[in-house]
C-alpha cells in the first residue's frame, strides 16, 4: 500500500498484521524509520518476527491462556490453580519442562498432587480434609500432603492424621475433638 503526503509532519505509518508474526517495524533498507522527515518518494519495507506459541492443557485446573513470544528465554510460565491440589509442574509429553530453551509451538499439560490421601486398602483421594475424615474409619491414617489448609475439621474417631512428607502442612480454622488426643512427633 502506498500513502501520499503533503506535509510529512502528519505521516503516521500504519501498523501492518500478518498471522503467525509480530510487526518489528519499517525499514528504508538497513535503517529502521519510524518518521519520515523530507519530501520525496520512499519505498518502506515492513520487517516481521516468527511468533510461537504455547498451549496450555490445565487438566481441570484453572484457564491459561495461550502465550504467543518471540524469544524463548522470555517466557515464564505461568502456575494455575487447582482446588485440593499442589501444582507439580507443566510437561511436554513426559519431559518436565522449567523452562522454554528453544523457539518451538508447544502443547504443555499441568500434572497435579492432591492434597490429601485417605489411605483405606488400596487408598482414596480427597480434595479436603474434612472429606477424608467424613470416610475415615477407625483405625485409618489419613495423610495430608504439604500446603496451607483453611479447613474446620471434627476429629471424633480413632485415626492417624499425619504428613505425608518430611515437611509440614499448616492447618488453620476450627479443629473440634470429640476424641482423646494424642500428639506423637517422630
Amino acid at each position: 500500500a502506498s500513502i501520499k503526503y503533503n506535509d510529512y509532519s502528519k505521516v503516521v505509518l500504519p501498523t501492518p498484521t500478518k498471522e503467525g508474526y509480530k510487526f518489528a517495524g519499517w525499514y528504508n533498507g538497513e535503517t529502521a524509520v519510524s518518521l519520515i522527515y523530507k519530501y520525496e518518494d520512499v519505498t518502506l519495507k515492513a520487517a516481521w518476527e516468527k511468533l510461537f506459541s504455547i498451549t496450555f492443557d490445565s487438566d481441570g485446573g484453572s484457564a491459561v491462556e495461550k502465550i504467543y513470544y518471540t524469544n524463548a528465554a522470555d517466557v515464564k510460565l505461568p502456575t494455575p490453580t487447582k482446588e485440593g491440589h499442589a501444582f507439580e509442574g507443566w510437561y511436554n509429553g513426559e519431559t518436565k519442562v522449567e523452562a522454554l530453551t528453544e523457539n518451538a509451538d508447544y502443547t504443555l499439560k499441568a500434572a497435579w498432587r492432591a492434597f490429601v490421601d485417605l489411605e483405606i486398602g488400596e487408598g482414596k483421594t480427597y480434595t479436603t480434609i474434612a472429606a477424608a475424615l467424613e470416610a475415615a474409619k477407625d483405625g485409618d491414617t489419613v495423610k495430608v500432603y504439604p500446603g496451607t489448609y483453611a479447613e474446620n475439621l471434627t476429629l471424633d474417631k480413632n485415626i492417624t492424621l499425619t504428613s505425608a512428607e518430611e515437611t509440614k502442612a499448616e492447618l488453620t480454622g476450627v479443629i473440634t475433638l470429640g476424641v482423646n488426643l494424642e500428639c506423637v512427633k517422630d
